[in-house]
């Protein structure tokens, strides 16, 4: 084995280092770093990430401690108790894990095989105790086995960990491209180290890494309905980001939007409600996610702990969707909707397949009736479920002015109610409301507060719902449609620009209760001209037969406590109204930066807003959009993927063999034209007959090769090359011919290319 050392005479460095070791090395590092940086983003997200560095560092010190004193054997069946160890560790502090294990055998499975199909990690209960007990085990192993020189093994346990990362949808685009190349430089270089090879070894390796990432992209969308997980919520057949319309899994806030004015359904009631659609209990400083489990519908749901009234609803279905819209709370459901309905643990109904249009469905609500005072006395004495589903959840990174700010806006206060209240009326005095911005960088609710003028529903909700949770009260996100234009004295028709998002708090003894912060007075005007106008531009699907022709009157929200401010609006939002008794804060620091993403289906993007005549200054017209890195990233994924497989297959050694055949190349000193041409001939005859042998000249090597039927022009190739390389040169003329005589022979001896060239 030859010895792979820094070169002699470099200064500072020991001669007779093998580098390539501490090369490999490196590359195992920045695979670990790759799905470790991934874990602790999760843990992060929830709350609390500042176990998971120690836990990484304490099995990197146990895969030193026991590299040289147990075999492999041994280490991999540690390893595999670790990872128990780690998931019974998941199971033992989420709320009933432990009866899995004799219950529910089988949902565990289904767990793995949700994880595998695109489900996000965020979306499990106590997300970051499962990333405390998943890293060990791969850090572990793959430490074990690096510093045993098994860099082929070392790779393959740490890609695993990245693998189910991928395919979960957490790992990002550079995340996985960062393993991928740590991983090849660690198989790479440390073949060099433990034999003489090549760093294209590593191909087979490469070709596996890359078509698991690739498999990523598509594995979401073969097992989004294939089935209800034990700690996950399916996405309902829709793992992606989701807007206000539908009852996704998350929800991703987005920039500028625009709103539909086409009827998605039409509402029976004797009360004008929000009718809800999804909550989402996590928040991750870009988007909402909602965590937990789904169940059937079995023909009853719990209501409110407190006093409430019963509203029954009629929903008949006019545009295609995915989600049950109902008054909060519902506890019963009949019609066409119940075969495919589902439960979510924060007490809202899904469906598992999309409702098609002229679905109806009748829903019976219990609508909180609690009283300002009866509220305001209500404590904090939160029960379990309220502690355990992360309602106080917030990024361990959200910056501190966010709960400093709150604290400002809310002494005085001495309750969760006028707490509340207090941080609505505030985000309604100090911000606008406008569709027409771009998404911060960074944590949205901090954004907002901090660097943005103006927003629309969502911005408020997150706002208002990371500034309650701030002071420690429970309160969640929610996503809906507020009660739309009323028609008749108990028919509502709901429009895609009704969709909207709002704040419930959860006061003991009570249940949770309905906040919005979203002003309404701009917004109103908005949907009257939205809608007016695509009445005037007769556009489908704007009005029913109950609508059609009627004026666009407000429609005012039912409520049972006392507002902070009285309230109407053409949608229903009980939103406040701004009130200059107020205060407001100065020195807020104005400043956004462009981000035109989209979500959902009634929540759509507005960016294009010139037409094919109409280009930006400067653009000349025909410059087509760069593309995004998403696409930069999987290309060269993809790329290097392919030029791993050709390698693999030989592709890359044939397609080598055949331009060094047919091209010359360009030309150079008469010497070195000799030399190709000669290079080439070898390669032409070695393939006819065979390789010429070591130690064998070019001119014995020819002269063998005449007995089988090789003509002298061979020959005279093989004298030339002498006089080249050993004699006293060749001239032009010479180099010329010994091209020609070369090209003459490939094209008598290739069919292929002789047709070609005839």
């Amino acid at each position: 084995m030859s010895t792979r050392s820094i070169g002699e005479g470099v200064p500072g460095v020991a001669d007779g280092i093998d580098v390539y070791p501490l090369l490999a090395l490196a590359g195992v590092l920045t695979l670990t770093g790759s799905y470790v940086a991934v874990l602790h983003d999760l843990a992060r997200v929830v709350g609390d990430s500042s176990m998971l560095v120690p836990v990484v560092a304490a099995s990197v010190v146990g895969a030193v401690a026991l590299s040289r004193s147990i075999g492999e054997r041994t280490a991999l069946w540690l390893g595999l108790v670790i990872a128990a160890l780690g998931y019974g560790y998941y199971l033992l502090v989420t709320p009933g894990g432990l009866g899995v294990l004799i219950t529910a055998t089988d949902r565990i499975i289904s767990d793995a095989v949700a994880l595998l199909t695109g489900y996000s990690v965020l979306r499990m209960t106590k997300a970051h105790i499962w990333s405390l007990g998943f890293a060990p085990a791969p850090v572990f192993l793959s430490w074990y086995l690096a510093l045993r020189r098994r860099w082929a093994l070392s790779v393959a346990a740490g890609g695993v960990a990245l693998l189910v990362l991928v395919l979960t949808g957490d790992a990002g685009i550079e995340v996985t491209l960062t393993g991928v190349v740590g991983a090849v430089v660690a198989v790479g270089f440390g073949e060099l180290s433990r034999r003489d090879g090549s760093i294209f070894e590593a191909d087979v390796l490469i070709v596996l890494v890359v078509l698991m990432a690739v498999v990523s992209l598509w594995a979401p969308a073969v097992g989004g309905d294939s089935g209800n997980p034990l700690f996950l919520v399916p996405g309902a057949g829709a793992s992606g980001p989701g807007g206000l319309a539908e009852s996704t899994d998350r929800m991703t806030i987005q920039g500028e939007t625009g709103l539909s004015p086409q009827v998605r359904f039409t509402v029976e009631s004797d009360r004008s409600e929000y009718w809800r659609v999804a909550t989402y209990n996590r928040f991750t400083g870009r988007e909402w996610i909602r965590s937990g489990t789904t169940s059937e519908y079995d023909g009853e749901l719990a209501g409110p702990p407190g006093p409430s009234e019963e509203v029954e609803q009629r929903v008949t279905v006019e545009t295609p969707m995915r989600a049950v819209p109902a008054a909060a709370s519902p506890v019963a459901l009949k019609g066409e909707a119940t075969s495919s309905a589902r439960v979510t643990d924060h007490g809202g109904l899904i469906t598992g397949e999309r409702l098609s249009e002229g679905t109806t469905y009748t829903v019976r609500s219990e609508v909180v009736t609690a009283s300002s005072g009866e509220l305001r006395i209500a404590g904090t004495d939160y029960p379990e479920f309220v502690t355990q589903r992360d309602y106080t959840q917030l990024p361990d990174d959200t910056p501190d002015r966010v709960g400093e700010r709150t604290a400002g806006i809310v002494e005085g206060a001495d309750n969760p109610y006028d707490k509340a209240v207090a941080i609505e009326q505030w985000l309604e005095r100090n911000k606008e409301y406008s569709l027409e911005v771009s998404r911060p960088d960074g944590n949205i609710a901090d954004a907002f507060l901090f660097e943005m003028d103006a927003g629309y529903c969502t911005y408020y909700a997150t706002a208002m719902t990371a500034m309650l949770r701030e002071e420690g009260i429970p309160a969640r996100m929610v996503t809906g449609y507020t009660p739309g234009q009323r028609v008749d004295d108990d028919e509502y028709v709901v429009r895609g620009l009704d969709a909207h998002a709002w704040v419930e708090v959860y006061f003991p003894d009570y249940g949770w209760v309905r906040f919005d912060p979203t002003p309404s007075d701009d917004r109103v005007s908005a949907e009257q001209s939205t809608v007016q106008q695509a009445r005037q531009d007769d556009i489908d699907g704007v009005d029913t037969a109950s609508s059609e022709g009627e004026p666009l009157t407000t429609t005012e929200t039912s409520t049972s406590r006392s507002s902070p401010v009285d309230s109407t609006s053409f949608n229903g939002t009980g939103a406040s109204t701004r009130s200059d008794n107020l205060p407001q804060l100065g020195g807020v620091d104005r400043a956004s930066e462009d981000d035109n993403t989209t979500g959902g289906d009634t929540v759509t993007s507005t960016t294009a807003t010139t037409g094919p005549d109409d280009e930006a200054p400067g653009s000349g017209g025909s410059l087509p959009d760069p593309p995004s890195p998403e696409t930069v990233g999987w290309s060269l994924l993809v790329g290097i993927g392919l030029a791993a497989g050709a390698h693999r297959t030989g592709v890359t050694e044939r397609t080598y063999g055949f331009v060094r055949l047919y091209w010359q190349g360009a030309r150079g000193t008469p010497e070195e034209d000799v030399e190709r041409a000669a290079e080439r001939l070898d390669t032409l005859l070695a393939k006819e007959y065979r390789e010429r042998r070591s130690g064998e000249t070019r001119r014995q090597y020819v002269t063998a090769l005449s007995l089988a039927g090789l003509d002298d022009r061979a020959d005279r190739v093989a004298r030339l090359h002498e006089r080249a390389r050993y004699g006293d040169g060749v001239s032009r003329e010479e180099a010329d011919e010994a091209v020609r005589l070369v090209d003459a022979l490939v094209r008598e001896r290739t069919p292929v290319v002789r047709r070609l060239v005839d």
